[in-house]
């Protein structure tokens, strides 16, 4: 991995230069990405600076319960900054559009294995659990005070992304920055009990259409869980009712890879992956542009479901365990 402490000196300077600064993490945003933000722009403004946290959308969801939320805008107004600070965002073209700022500095704070390094000065380890890890790197090296809320983001981030300390990446040092956040105020369930304990009976009802779709290929190692608009439109349900869907074939025995295909429009799917063995999903999702972490990646296709799912479950087979996998099973 890239040797960032020069570039994270580089960052702090930046940051403790300027006045003015613009967040943003990417689009669709998920825990992680908005708990970050969240944590690193309260931190920021408690060090006197002016900060404008843009999640290109307007929050919905789980995620809009989220302490602090109602201070993330969906645009931009115009105005001069003195950088662009991009959380959770593996690549540029995540990054919502507008907050593309011509000429200024774009700083890249993120985890994903898949990142290339496109901001102007890059803070970026794939072995860290969470972006929200990286961001309390940062505000150490910022030297910026933690109260008990920003802890509390900074666990939820850090919890969303390890699956609640069960997934892969979850390290000593993400269990030593958990136990730092707790010793300054987070409280575990509070942080969980936000992300996961306010959903409505719609997403009952979508969860109950969505099993009936899993289906099982190549012996039974990869499972495959779809969600189309019409399901969403029957249960009541929006987009973020569809979170950890994926988690219903992956928890299965002799699943290795698990697949969430969502429509997100006529035409165009989300595909989220999920490894329980050795397989490498972000080289899968590679294959289709998409990226992520060698235990969970997404991409976006256009097309036809039917052709789409054949295609994808084609190259998951070939990733199983890093070798191809006859049909016929």
């Amino acid at each position: 991995m890239h040797n960032n402490l020069n570039d994270l000196n580089k960052i702090v300077e930046c940051l403790k230069r300027g006045g003015s600064f613009v967040l943003v993490t990417h689009t669709d945003p998920d825990a992680d990405g908005i708990c970050s933000m969240l944590a690193l722009g309260r931190a920021l403004k408690a060090g006197g600076k002016d900060v404008v946290m843009v999640a290109g959308e307007p929050l919905s969801g789980p995620l809009a319960m989220i302490e602090g939320a109602s201070g993330v805008v969906a645009r931009l107004e115009s105005g001069p900054k003195d950088a662009v600070v991009a959380l959770d965002c593996s690549e540029f073209s995540r990054m919502s559009p507008e907050v593309r700022i011509p000429g200024c500095p774009l700083i890249n704070v993120d985890h994903h294995r898949s990142n290339v390094f496109f901001g102007d000065m890059n803070m970026v380890d794939a072995g860290a659990s969470s972006t929200a890890e990286m961001v309390w790197r940062l505000i150490q090296a910022l030297e910026l005070a933690v109260d008990e809320e920003t802890a509390g983001h900074l666990l939820a981030g850090a919890q969303s992304d390890t699956g609640s300390f069960i997934f892969r990446n979850t390290t000593s040092d993400c269990l030593y920055f958990a136990a730092e956040m707790v010793r300054l105020g987070a409280r575990p369930w509070d942080a969980w009990r936000r992300l996961n304990g306010s959903y409505g009976v719609e997403r009952l009802r979508l969860i109950r259409a969505a099993l009936e779709t899993v289906e099982f290929h190549h012996c039974g190692k990869i499972g495959v869980i779809t969600v189309v608009r019409e399901m969403l439109e029957q249960a009541g349900a929006s987009y973020h009712d569809c979170g950890q869907l994926v988690d219903f074939p992956r928890n299965l025995a002799g699943v290795e890879i698990a697949v969430m295909i969502l429509e997100a429009e006529d035409g165009v799917f989300r595909f989220s992956l999920r490894s329980t063995g050795e397989a490498d999903v972000a080289a899968v999702a590679g294959r289709f542009g998409g990226g992520g972490h060698k235990g969970a990646a997404g991409f976006e296709l256009e097309g036809y479901l039917d052709a789409l799912k054949c295609a994808v479950i084609d190259a998951a087979a070939d990733g199983l365990d890093g070798r191809s996998v006859e049909q016929g099973c």
